[in-house]
């Protein structure tokens, strides 16, 4: 017995020692577990930031980015058991243990349940941290969206301006086709008086004509009354004939003589009465040619009315289209109102969604400090195994350092942009002046914090005497064109001829675009309704006189073109019935006729 017991000993023995050679390949065995273990972990969600949030001066922190290797050696000192049983086992020396296995598979399943539940918290965090990402996303897309909805009611306000520019320049072309036209109206004015004054003279001809005609007649009546005293002086020698037969020789002589006298009155009445035809067909030819002339002037005042309709109604289609104009300006100022409006709003729900951003990456970074904070605290108990002493890190300044410059960095980028912003809004409102050879160079600012643009150049007298290189107000700037454009206007009507009201027109409407005050525009208002008013009255009055008097004259130099055809006809008419077919008839009938004409 006692040697079975002296062999037993002696096969414990070499099992412990081979026990305690088995340890160290556990622990290396553990060490590569634990490294391939942190080295492949990855979240269950990666965190992916879109392109609308990458910044291109961003920098996450160490902790972030997973690559510290001082993380590393924390966890592997403060998880690894092994490790540490191992430096205890070096500082002391070995002694003989009891149920050790046990113990080290009670305290790694309790370290494993802690794990667990601290993993199982950590994933709570990650997936708070990820519904708030989400929801950060969310507000930027919506305050992206409103963006895209502010530029794209701005381009449809500027698409709606650009059409109204398109019709008031269609406006002013209407508006020369229709000075073309009065010019076309008045040059057939011209051309009607031209022909009322041809037809007067015409007339004046044949009043002349007849005055030489009835002067004529006179001369015929004072002849047929020496032929008539002859005829008596015959008829008395007739009957002193047949009382003295010896001077019958003598009466029969001077009968002959008076016969051939009367057979030459006659031909020559014969002679005066192919003038007077002639001259009646003269008077037919003159008579058509006037009224064909009238037939024109009736024509021309006919077109002449339906051209002054036509201008009316294009006046009555601009007012219109002015009307139209007019309120699209007021919608379009509304819809300028809007629009600042709504900028007002965006900008105000980008100043809180900035603010909203720096609370959140506030949280973000609190939250993380806190995860961390929790990851340092995960201290499982060796209380039965001694640690090497290890010195106590202290939370690095430098990531400290670094959220502090981040968190200064995102709330320097959102002043940033809302200077540029600001600085854009302000940089309109700035106008400079410049001497050139051309004259004075008005230039306005750009939307955008520097740069500009010409607005207009004007002579050199209008510029002030003392230009110094700095910025100049809207009131200042406006001030200098509003005077140009008032002087302009002093310039045309003072000026020699007739006054082009045209000119006039559009220099009242740009000093109303560059008036300095609402009352100024006032009164440029009420002038330019005053001179569309005047220029109405002016155009109503032409009108009735072109349809009155016109109709008047034209209606007298008508009625004394009929009377003298009525004269005319019944004067041929008596000459071409009554043929006499004796000297003694006809001698007889033409002063009767002529009495009868007068």
């Amino acid at each position: 017995m006692a040697k079975k017991k002296n062999g037993s000993k002696k096969t414990n023995t070499p099992k412990k020692k081979a026990a305690a050679k088995k340890k160290p390949a556990s622990s290396a065995k553990t060490e590569s577990i634990v490294l391939r273990k942190f080295d492949r972990w990855e979240p269950e969600k990666p965190f992916t930031p879109k392109k609308t949030e990458f910044k291109k001066d961003f920098t996450a922190p160490k902790f972030i980015k997973g690559n510290n290797k001082k993380l590393k050696e924390i966890l592997l000192k403060k998880f690894d058991e092994e490790t540490g049983a191992k430096a205890e086992s070096k500082s002391k020396p070995a002694k003989p243990e009891k149920n050790t296995k046990k113990q080290q598979d009670g305290k790694t399943m309790k370290n494993k349940s802690n794990t667990k539940t601290k993993n199982a918290d950590i994933k709570k965090m990650e997936k708070e941290l990820a519904d708030k990402s989400k929801e950060a996303d969310k507000k930027i897309e919506e305050a992206l969206k409103q963006e895209e909805q502010a530029k794209k009611a701005l381009e449809d306000a500027e698409k709606i301006k650009a059409d109204a520019k398109k019709q008031i320049e269609e406006l002013d072309k209407e508006k020369q086709s229709l000075e073309a036209r009065e010019k076309e109206a008045e040059d057939a004015k011209t051309q009607a008086e031209k022909i009322k004054a041809d037809a007067e003279k015409l007339a004046e001809d044949i009043n002349r004509e007849k005055e030489t005609l009835a002067a004529k007649e006179k001369e015929i009546e004072e002849k047929a009354a020496d032929s008539d005293a002859k005829i008596k002086e015959a008829e008395n020698v007739k009957t002193e004939a047949e009382k003295i037969k010896t001077d019958a020789e003598t009466v029969k002589a001077e009968a002959e003589k008076i016969k051939a006298d009367a057979e030459t009155a006659k031909a020559e009445a014969e002679k005066k009465a192919e003038e007077i035809s002639k001259s009646q067909q003269e008077l037919d030819a003159k008579k058509e040619e006037i009224e064909k002339l009238q037939a024109s002037a009736d024509e021309n005042v006919q077109n002449a009315e339906a051209k002054v309709e036509e201008i009316e109604k294009r006046e009555q289609s601009s007012k219109d289209k002015e009307a139209e104009l007019s309120a699209k300006d007021k919608e379009l100022q509304e819809k300028e109102a809007d629009i600042n409006s709504r900028d007002e709003e965006l900008k105000a729900k980008k100043a809180e969604l900035d603010e909203k951003e720096i609370e959140l990456n506030k949280t973000i970074f609190t939250k993380m400090a806190e995860f961390k904070q929790k990851v340092m605290d995960l201290k499982p108990d060796f209380s039965k195994f001694k640690m090497p002493p290890v010195k106590e890190q202290e939370p690095d300044e430098n990531e400290e350092k670094t959220n502090k410059i981040l968190i200064g960095l995102a709330g320097a980028c959102a002043v940033i942009f809302t200077l540029i912003i600001f600085g854009s809004i302000t940089n309109t409102g700035n106008f400079y002046l410049k001497k050139t050879d051309k004259g004075l160079n008005i230039y306005q600012g750009k939307f955008s914090p520097t740069g500009k643009k010409i607005l207009m150049t004007l002579p050199e007298s209008y510029a002030p005497e003392n230009i110094k290189n700095k910025r100049y107000n809207r009131s200042e700037a406006f001030q200098i064109i509003y005077k140009f454009y008032i002087e302009k206007i002093r310039e045309t009507i003072t000026a020699k001829g007739t006054t082009d009201f045209n000119e006039i027109e559009n220099c009242l409407r740009k000093a109303k675009e560059f008036a300095p005050s609402r009352k100024e525009k006032a009164v440029l208002r009420k002038q330019l309704q005053s001179l569309s008013k005047v220029s109405e009255n002016y155009k109503e009055e032409l009108l009735n006189f072109i349809e009155g008097k016109a109709e008047k004259k034209v209606e007298e130099i008508k009625k004394k073109s009929v009377h003298k055809s009525i004269k005319k006809t019944t004067s041929h008419k008596s000459t071409s019935a009554h043929k006499p077919a004796s000297a003694h008839k006809l001698i007889k009938s033409e002063p009767a006729h002529s009495h009868n004409h007068k």
